[in-house]
Order: C-alpha cells, then sequence, then structure tokens
C-alpha cells in the first residue's frame, strides 16, 4: 500500500506513487527473469549424475513447490502489469498489484520451509505469508523513501517535505515492522526443534545473525522515527539521508542473509 502523505506536501503523493511504481516493476521483471534458473536448480538438485535436467524440471512442476512456482510467477506478471497502470495514473493498477502481491507471498510460503515442516503446517504458512507480506511492506517502502529521498525533485522541496515524507513512511513501518517482527518469532519457533539449536545448528547460527540485523534496521527505523523529522525542518537533510541510507544498507543485509537461511535446512549442524 503506498501511504498518504499531508496535504501540504506539494506533489509529493504523485511523486511517491511513481517511484514506487517504477521500483515494483522492476522488482517483478527480476523476478521472472529469475524464474527459469531457479527450477532448473531445483532439478538439478534432484537429479541423478549425469541425468538431464530439463525432464526433471518437468517433475518438479507437478509438485507443490512447481505449482507455487507458477504462482509466484503468475503473481509477478499481473504485479508488473499493476505497477505499469499504476504509472499511467490507472487507480486500479494498485489494486491489481496488491492482489498479485498477496499471491507471490503466498507462493512464497508453499516454496520452503513453511509447508516443509513436520508440525502446525496450517499455522506455519499463513504465518510465513504474512512475514513475507509485512517484510514486502516495511523494507519495499523504505527502498521507495530511500529511492525519493536522494532525488533532486524531492530534495529541491525543501526539509519539510522529507521531514512529512519520513513522517507517512514510519506509519506505515510501525505496524508493518510489528507483524515482520511477531510472524518471524513464530516461524522461528516452528522450526526449531529446540531452542538450543538456535545455539547449536548452522541454521540456528544464520538465524541469529538475522536477528542481529533486523535488530540493526529496527533500532535505525526508530532513530529515524524520533529525530529525522525534526533534523530535515532544521534543514539537516544531508544528516537525515545519511541515516536513512544505513537503514537501508542493515535492510539490504537482512535479505541477503534471509536469502541463505531459507536455502539451509533447519536440522542442518
Amino acid at each position: 500500500m503506498v501511504p498518504r502523505l499531508p496535504v501540504g506536501m506539494r506533489g509529493a503523493t504523485p511523486l511517491f506513487q511513481s517511484h514506487a511504481a517504477r521500483l515494483g516493476a522492476w522488482a517483478c521483471t527480476g523476478l521472472v527473469a529469475v524464474a527459469l534458473p531457479r527450477l532448473w536448480l531445483q532439478a538439478r538438485g534432484l537429479a541423478e549424475s549425469g541425468e538431464p535436467v530439463w525432464p526433471m524440471a518437468a517433475s518438479v512442476l507437478s509438485t507443490t513447490w512447481g505449482r507455487s512456482w507458477m504462482l509466484q510467477g503468475a503473481g509477478a506478471l499481473i504485479a508488473a502489469l499493476g505497477f505499469l497502470l499504476a504509472l499511467r495514473a490507472r487507480r486500479i493498477g494498485w489494486n491489481v498489484a496488491l492482489a498479485a502481491g498477496v499471491m507471490m507471498a503466498l507462493s512464497a510460503a508453499c516454496m520452503g520451509h513453511a509447508i516443509a515442516g513436520p508440525r502446525l503446517v496450517w499455522v506455519s504458512v499463513p504465518s510465513d505469508a504474512l512475514h513475507v507480506a509485512s517484510v514486502g511492506a516495511w523494507v519495499g517502502t523504505l527502498f521507495v523513501l530511500a529511492r525519493i529521498g536522494f532525488s533532486v525533485d524531492i530534495r529541491s522541496e525543501g526539509g519539510g517535505a522529507i521531514a512529512a515524507l519520513v513522517r507517512a513512511f514510519h506509519r506505515v513501518a510501525l505496524w508493518s515492522a510489528a507483524a515482520a517482527i511477531a510472524t518471524g518469532t513464530l516461524n522461528a519457533l516452528l522450526r526449531l526443534q529446540h531452542l538450543t539449536d538456535l545455539f547449536t545448528s548452522g541454521y540456528g547460527t544464520i538465524l541469529l545473525v538475522k536477528i542481529g540485523a533486523v535488530g540493526a534496521v529496527a533500532y535505525m527505523g526508530a532513530w529515524n522515527a524520533r529525530s529525522a523529522g525534526r533534523r530535515a525542518q532544521a534543514g539537516r537533510v544531508p544528516s537525515v539521508m545519511r541515516t536513512i541510507g544505513a537503514e537501508v544498507l542493515f535492510a539490504a543485509t537482512t535479505l541477503a542473509v534471509t536469502a541463505v537461511l531459507v536455502g539451509t535446512a533447519p536440522q542442518a549442524r
């Protein structure tokens, strides 16, 4: 969802929407571009040594992972269409992109640990889907905020414009971050057989790194929520953009660690 900015912020809402739509379209394009390589890697992992990969890929498509892969690809294409409509100022474009985002979040939950877990799958899958969606709202909107903040268009509006943008973003971040942390905690409890696995397994070690990275993002976000608007109003725009840049860096680190985590078996030692 795109937050509504204060009415007094001249032209900022269309600016936010256009940047969000462009970033969304590029992200969906990237997801579509890596779809076939991901299918090939999944099939290669299942094929015997020397066995051709693509026949195995056809078999993979009949599995839960394969069906979820197709759902995710369809969601990415539909979302890209929605973002393109949004760029043409079509309100329906955001509704299309939102519906496709739900499809992609659910598909992600059905391609990994959530659906493969040994217990409470009916809790694990919805929790993981909500986790993906809330992280997307939190980190995705942060990336849009940073993109706008570093652009000439918004900086020419002055510190008041950036202050309004930051305040609008952190209303979104507050709720999406709370949902991401709550579902992430639940997911960790469902993945780990014992709490000691957090300190004795490879999966647990990576999870601890992720927790540290999330903590850094949350800390920087709280710092920006308290002080960024005030600093921007005071004309300290470069200082605001440095701390927002740090928040983006920690968020990107969190996503990178998560990519490693989802590829690691919870029982890995």
